[in-house]
């Protein structure tokens, strides 16, 4: 069965939700594959509620676990997502809805689970992701549709004495 198909099967299932596409090198012990085709899991799950009321916003908090450079899997969703399990431990604490993860020289790259924007002087802006982190679908999106309001940057966090502030380094 084609992908488009089995997507389409999918969500003729259900009005809304998220359909998770896993592919794997295939079969095979340790690193080495067998040599067949790569496998492919099409999953499908029910929209989950919003975790943030947009008119009140969110309450974060800055992990101190790092995200590592490594420059051949940034901005790719794999399945090596230990940095966000161990930052998502930290992520404890009564109404913490996020946690903001930085790389190694504390530039603020993403959420444990989400990307980032902000907006400066009337333009979107999202951390730079060339070096680290995830470039979520609907990032993706947003910077497609929006290409001259849309601007990547690097962040600095800045820690004052009750504030935590990204400063934009670029």
């Amino acid at each position: 069965m084609e992908f488009d198909s089995e997507a389409a099967e999918l969500g003729a299932m259900q009005q809304a939700g998220i359909v998770k596409v896993l592919v794997t090198a295939g079969a095979g012990r340790g690193y080495r594959t067998d040599g067949n085709a790569a496998r492919r899991i099409v999953t499908a799950y029910p929209p989950s509620a919003p975790v943030v009321d947009h008119r009140i916003g969110a309450t974060v908090r800055i992990c101190r676990m790092r995200l590592a450079t490594q420059l051949a899997l940034a901005g790719l969703k794999h399945l090596n997502r230990f940095e966000q399990i161990l930052a998502r431990a930290e992520r404890n604490g009564p109404g913490i809805t996020e946690g903001l993860m930085c790389d190694v020289d504390g530039r603020l790259i993403e959420g444990i689970a989400t990307n980032l924007f902000f907006v400066r002087d009337g333009r979107i802006v999202t951390p730079d992701l060339q070096r680290c982190g995830v470039a979520r679908v609907m990032r993706r999106g947003l910077i497609e549709e929006r290409p001259g309001s849309m601007r990547r940057s690097k962040f600095a966090m800045s820690t004052r004495a009750n504030s935590t502030r990204p400063t934009n380094v670029s």
